[in-house]
């Protein structure tokens, strides 16, 4: 079960790699980045701070979606909010 759970964290590492070199233009410039750690204090993370658009989603696992904010729910735990 934990294999399973890793072979699908690997997918999802190479979709956020594959999709911040086909983005650059949303993702946040390093000006914006280090504001954003001063205002916050935590360390920038694009797996968390970068938005997905809904095709970027994984579509290999069930989820279940929030009905009134659209926000999907995965079996492994994940959180996507709308």
């Amino acid at each position: 079960d934990d294999d399973k759970y890793d072979d699908e964290y690997d997918e999802y590492d190479r979709n956020r790699s594959r999709r911040q070199s086909s983005s650059p233009s949303e993702s946040m410039t390093d000006e914006q980045i280090n504001d954003f750690e001063e205002t916050y204090g935590v360390a920038y993370d694009p797996y968390y701070d970068e938005p997905y658009t809904e095709d970027e989603l994984p579509d290999d696992m069930s989820f279940v979606e929030d009905k009134v904010y659209g926000d999907r729910r995965y079996q492994n735990g994940e959180i996507f909010y709308r």
